[in-house]
């Protein structure tokens, strides 16, 4: 099951892309009046029908430089187009998503650390967390994690985001290109000019982005474009939220 506007590579397999535009639901969650001082904070709920040009219009200023036809969960799941950084897995905004896991399972990714967050409320997430918790702990993450620039497919450092930041487990999906998860929802709020450049930014065009040739290492040095460490580590990744392979594969970085 593949998700459209995505780049998911089913090679040999029979697949069925699924078009989310009729699911276009917006909803915030917040009390507020359009007028008061809280309205840029408030917090929205959107389908992954939803598109950039209903946030923009709601006032979610990060997504107007995006195509206004770009549905929600194509932006989410595109690594070309800004979901996430080199630096910062979560794009800004981004409180939480709501998916359904490869067994079916529905669960709610979000903000996931000491000062508390949302709980998972599947046995399904209960497992997949600590799971990937544990692969972040290998060489091969310690590696990835140590580069300019996150090298692999998947993003396992929204689980160690530079400090003073805490986790926030819906970064896992940003940029999965349909390979993870079915997306049903994700929670956004306005992201003001300054945090945004201060986390990235948004990426507005494909060539705003860094091609993974440019990839340095730790040191300064070239590297390859999609070295073995990032290849195993997104193997990994894939088996453990996708073992039978319900979702296309993600294209090479």
């Amino acid at each position: 099951m593949a998700l459209a506007g995505t780049r998911g590579q089913a090679a040999g397999r029979s697949c069925l892309w699924v078009d989310p535009r009729a699911l276009d639901t917006l909803r915030c969650l917040d009390d507020v009046s359009p007028s008061s001082a809280s309205a840029s904070a408030a917090r929205w709920r959107a389908a992954p029908g939803v598109t950039m040009a209903m946030l923009a219009d709601a006032g979610l200023a990060q997504f107007a430089a995006l195509p206004a036809d770009m549905t929600v969960a194509a932006w989410l799941a595109g690594r070309r187009r800004g979901a996430g950084s080199g630096r910062f897995a979560c794009p800004p905004g981004l409180v939480s998503v709501d998916a359904m896991l490869a067994d079916g399972a529905l669960e709610t990714l979000g903000p996931f650390g000491a000062s508390g967050g949302l709980p998972l409320r599947s046995a399904s997430g209960q497992a997949l967390i600590p799971a990937l918790y544990t692969l972040s702990t290998r060489a091969g993450a310690g590696w990835c994690r140590a580069q300019a620039r996150w090298p692999a497919r998947y993003r396992l450092d929204a689980l160690m985001p530079p400090p003073p930041a805490e986790a926030n487990l819906a970064g896992l999906l940003a940029g999965h290109e349909g390979a993870l998860a079915w997306v049903e929802s994700v929670v956004l709020q306005a992201v003001p000019d300054h945090e945004r450049s201060a986390a990235g930014g948004a990426v507005t065009s494909p060539a705003a982005c860094p091609s993974a040739d440019l990839t340095k290492d730790a040191d300064g040095g070239e590297a390859p474009a999609y070295p073995a460490e990032a290849r195993a580590l997104d193997a990994h990744i894939k088996d453990v939220f996708d073992p039978a392979g319900l979702f296309p594969d993600a294209p090479t970085p």
